[in-house]
């Protein structure tokens, strides 16, 4: 990540640039305090790793409360990351997140040279390689994350509640699927990112996600049977491109994966939106029920209406 402004994760968390003069002080801090780091001065490998922060992205966590462990502390950091680059997913395409995470690299470089009597031609279809720069966080990247309910997504992802395990699992899938240049395995973890969230044990996982995705996302019949029907065709789609029947270009599946990585955070943020009273799947799962059956229910929503409608106008 590339942080322009800093995004409150949550009360003792922040995602923030680490200026120069903050990265010299610390150092000096390891170095003051750290016996090693004294005796070795600056070729210290903590002194080094301390002053290389230094124009940074961090993760800043500060608790007082208690002394955290590493593996604590490393599982946070790692989540506030997570639930950051989700909110990014809502707003931007696949191919500005790629170049930007992952960067640009060819596994092969093609050369095409021509020639004929009179001249020589040279051609090539590979791209210009490029580091990765990060995904820009500004005060855009803030402002959504706070007025969308992610705050409240890292708050119940980081809990101990069968439901926090599922949200903290459907991150990383939509994080490996956001991240893989292959878009014929992306859409698996896509799927599974979405399936994770609400589908229960082995039943039809179509029907499942089609029916609580629309009852989750939506309280108007007509925006729901919209939904619905978006959902089947996601998956539609996806049996022809994994299992190579039809002719499903990689555009189109692009497309595919957008409305799948939109809806995976939505219906995220409506779960942990609603953590009070939904601890489990099974939970979940008898709001829909009541739903199906004519109660009069509904549900916290936290994000704007438009980023459903931008999800559901991906679809091909």
């Amino acid at each position: 990540m590339s942080a322009e402004a800093t995004v409150k994760i949550s009360a003792g968390c922040k995602i923030r640039n680490y200026s120069e003069s903050e990265a010299k002080q610390t150092a000096q801090v390891v170095r003051n305090r750290n016996v090693s780091a004294r005796v070795s001065g600056p070729r210290d490998f903590y002194y080094q790793r301390a002053e290389n922060l230094s124009d940074k992205t961090v993760v800043e966590i500060i608790n007082s409360d208690q002394i955290l462990s590493d593996e604590r502390l490393s599982h946070e950091a790692k989540l506030a990351e997570a639930v950051l680059v989700a909110s990014i997913v809502l707003q931007g395409d696949r191919s500005s997140f790629l170049s930007s995470v992952v960067g640009v690299r060819e596994e092969f470089f093609d050369l095409n040279i021509t020639k004929d009597a009179r001249e020589t031609s040279v051609s090539s279809t590979s791209q210009v390689e490029k580091e990765p720069s990060g995904l820009a966080v500004d005060s855009t990247a803030a402002r959504r994350f706070r007025k969308n309910g992610f705050p409240d997504l890292y708050a119940i992802a980081n809990g101990d509640s069968k439901l926090s395990t599922r949200l903290e699992r459907s991150l990383g899938w939509l994080i490996q699927s956001r991240t893989d240049k292959s878009v014929s395995s992306a859409i698996v973890k896509t799927s599974t990112a979405l399936e994770t969230l609400v589908v229960i044990g082995r039943e039809p996982t179509r029907r499942a996600l089609s029916e609580r995705g629309a009852y989750i996302l939506s309280d108007d019949p007509d925006e729901r049977r919209r939904i619905s029907r978006a959902i089947k065709t996601f998956y539609s789609k996806r049996g022809n491109i994994v299992h190579g029947k039809g002719d499903v270009s990689d555009e189109e599946t692009v497309r595919i994966l957008e409305f799948g990585d939109r809806l995976s955070v939505l219906i995220a943020l409506v779960l942990s939106s609603n953590g009070n009273k939904w601890e489990n799947a099974d939970d979940v799962r008898r709001h829909c029920d009541a739903v199906r059956w004519g109660e009069d229910r509904t549900c916290s929503r936290p994000w704007s209406r438009r980023y459903l409608n931008t999800a559901l106008n991906r679809l091909p």
